[in-house]
């Protein structure tokens, strides 16, 4: 089976559906189901400070859901999944027919990928190599059936309770903070994938306002969080004054509204 091997954290971001465009300095006539391959290699932690707004909300975002591990836990040497190579354009080509991506790096060619599947449990060991290449013995019918196709955690909201999965470690963060006490800052900023599949599921700040309840979970706990105070608001900085965020699609200023329950 054919195979790209990607440098962390970008293997892991890749395999857990964030980006839908990779940029490439090749191409290849191939096209179909490409295996993921985490190699050896990864860019320092301090990149994360460097990374585009956009991409740094999605890839944060993802992390305290639990789609996504934290930058130590990301594995290298090893098959994490794949996804189906659906075209490649070059930058010499306009294609009107292929929406604009944030993931796009502006590199000659943009890889067209969809159908991503995430193997639960990584195949370890594996020996990455340039260019696409294949790994002989792996095919479909025998990769790993613990798999899954990735897709954002959304909340869940019945009888004023909202339901929501969040990563183990901001799950021991917060129940630390609730036993000692402590109020909770518990916020969604603006991640179109999360704010549209709030409004197009009903889940309108009307229904928001009367959370009473929050329920955080993992793959082993539930905890529940009364909710004291909730706010619709827009970012602001110290002195208060509402900050506006240049659009990647458009180049504009855009106000980001944030949600924001106060939970105890």
């Amino acid at each position: 089976m054919r195979a790209l091997s990607l440098t962390q954290p970008w293997a892991s971001i890749t395999a857990a559906g964030l980006r839908d465009v990779i940029s490439k300095t090749w191409k290849t006539d191939y096209r179909g189901q490409v295996l993921i391959v985490a190699n050896n290699y990864r860019v320092p932690q301090s990149i994360e400070d460097e990374l585009p707004l956009e991409w740094a909300m999605r890839i944060s975002y993802a992390q305290e859901t639990g789609l996504l591990e934290m930058y130590d836990d990301m594995p290298r040497n090893a098959i994490l999944g794949y996804f189906t190579l659906e075209d490649i354009i070059s930058d010499y080509e306009e294609d009107l027919s292929v929406p604009d991506s944030i993931w796009d790096e502006g590199l000659r060619y943009r890889w067209i990928i969809k159908d991503i599947v995430r193997f639960d449990s990584p195949i370890l060991g594996a020996k990455a190599r340039s260019n696409l290449f294949d790994i002989e013995g792996l095919n479909l019918s025998n990769l790993p059936k613990e798999r899954h196709s990735p897709s954002l955690p959304l909340p869940i909201v019945e009888d004023g309770i909202m339901r929501m999965r969040i990563s183990p470690y901001m799950l021991d963060d917060m129940i630390e903070m609730k036993d000692d006490g402590q109020d909770i800052n518990f916020w969604f900023e603006d991640l179109p994938e999360l704010h549209g599949a709030i409004y197009q599921s009903g889940l309108n700040m009307k229904v928001l306002k009367h959370v009473e309840k929050v329920v955080l979970c993992d793959d082993e706990r539930r905890e529940t969080f009364k909710v004291v105070r909730y706010a619709n608001g827009l970012l602001s900085d110290e002195e208060g004054r509402i900050v506006k965020i240049p659009s990647y699609e458009t180049g504009e200023d855009t106000a980001y509204p944030i949600i924001q329950f106060n939970l105890r």
